[in-house]
């Protein structure tokens, strides 16, 4: 009897441990996936504020054309000027203030945050320097100037 009862034991330990490995089994899938998953949101992330920075910046673009080129636009409460192109620029001292230059071209679409952005002076930018904005860990957008166009690039540093 003892034994008995001893194996009817033993049989339910085996079954809660099937159970337990199981588990254990969909939940680490379910993370390998999720982290798959993740990293192409991100990366969908940034493409669609490449694109959305583009269409605002073509659209200010068609503006500037539609109203006989002037030198400087508002839009929203930012006042900008524009290139020989006719591309947006937000100038502060000589150089392009990446925080304005952000709200100018991201508020058309929707709010979209970044961690920190940061300016920097490239030989390709010309006169102007280049914005880096920090999207997620290391998703980064940099906006820069080249020839009087303007040139969003997104980029991945993980």
């Amino acid at each position: 009897m003892w034994l008995e009862a001893f194996n009817r034991q033993q049989k339910k330990r085996f079954r809660y441990l099937i159970w337990l490995s199981v588990v254990f089994l969909v939940l680490t899938v379910m993370l390998v996936q999720w982290r798959q998953i993740d990293a192409k949101a991100e990366q969908t992330q940034l493409k669609v504020l490449e694109q959305n920075f583009h269409k605002s910046a073509s659209s200010l673009r068609q503006m500037w054309e539609l109203q006989d080129k002037p030198e400087q636009l508002e839009v929203d409460g930012i006042k900008f000027a524009l290139t020989s192109l006719g591309w947006p620029i937000v100038l502060r001292d000589g150089q392009v203030d990446c925080q304005q230059m952000w709200d100018l071209l991201v508020s058309r679409e929707g709010s979209v945050d970044y961690l920190r952005f940061y300016s920097k002076k490239e030989v390709r930018s010309g006169q102007y320097n280049s914005c880096f904005y920090q999207i997620t860990g290391g998703n980064w957008l940099e906006l820069f100037y080249q020839r009087e166009r303007i040139r969003i690039n997104g980029f991945l540093t993980d």
